[in-house]
């Protein structure tokens, strides 16, 4: 979540100061609009919401931890929000690519991450950078260009600070069925990088149940690591700070599938 502000303050030049002071004022600006539409979220989405310290093994083990954010397995910090929707009677199930794009466009496009939208546009610099990971596809700097039903093509940057990395779509309705998007942030050459695991994963249905309806889980990972010193990260001062905005920021890609995908909180 901290990537912009990391990677804003050793790139920026005296003469770019004024974009600097608006960057700061953006984010604290995003901060305050952040708690207070909060209490909006919970009355409009009474959606449970677990979230917990950690990542899941499949996050850790992950090519895109191992080769891309973490090569040398330095110590991580992670945390991740999760929740199940389900779909409702007689609906069509949607894909895993369908809902995994809905998670995707929420979360970037939603009120919640606008200040720091708006911020990394004015800079309009690029702040993510991985060796492997050369960008090959369009860059995305507008919340046009996200689509609720297509996911981005990989190494798409979005608002210069996060690239797709990695998708793996699966085809298995039973067992290890769970879909991923990993997008990056921060560079391999410095002393932050990290992730943002999108996943859906289809709960397994009672097979002696007719035209029972689907459910999901939904989760957003996060991780992040000092890829070139092996040494955490401190960023307690912004803990608590981190968990709400976290909070609102997964309420938004769920809000997002939920309504146009006709899927209930469970």
């Amino acid at each position: 979540m901290f990537a912009p502000v990391l990677r804003v303050t050793k790139a920026l030049k005296p003469q770019t100061a004024a974009l600097s002071a608006t960057f700061v004022f953006a984010g604290i600006a995003g901060g305050a609009y952040s708690y207070r539409i909060y209490n909006r979220f919970v009355r409009e989405y009474q959606t449970h919401v677990r979230q917990k310290i950690g990542v899941l093994d499949s996050l850790n083990n992950s090519n895109t931890v191992r080769t891309l954010v973490n090569p040398h397995n330095h110590v991580t910090m992670g945390d991740s929000c999760s929740t199940i929707l389900t779909t409702l009677p007689e609906q069509e199930t949607p894909s895993d690519e369908v809902i995994l794009s809905a998670l995707v466009k929420g979360f970037f496009s939603g009120p919640v991450f606008m200040p720091e939208r708006i911020a990394l546009r004015l800079i309009g610099l690029r702040f993510v950078t991985f060796d492997g990971l050369e960008p090959t596809a369009q860059p995305i700097w507008k919340t046009s260009q996200l689509s609720s039903t297509q996911l981005p093509m990989k190494t798409a940057i979005l608002w210069g600070c996060f690239q797709i990395a990695n998708i793996e779509l699966s085809n298995s309705k039973d067992g290890d069925n769970r879909s991923v998007v990993d997008i990056v942030f921060g560079t391999d050459r410095e002393q932050f990088a990290g992730c943002h695991r999108f996943s859906v994963k289809r709960v397994e249905e009672n097979s002696h149940a007719q035209k029972q309806p689907a459910q999901f889980q939904v989760q957003v990972e996060s991780i992040i690591c000092n890829p070139t010193v092996n040494k955490p990260i401190s960023i307690s001062f912004l803990g608590g700070f981190h968990k709400v905005y976290a909070n609102l920021l997964f309420r938004d890609a769920v809000a997002e599938a939920m309504h146009p995908l006709s899927l209930n909180s469970a």
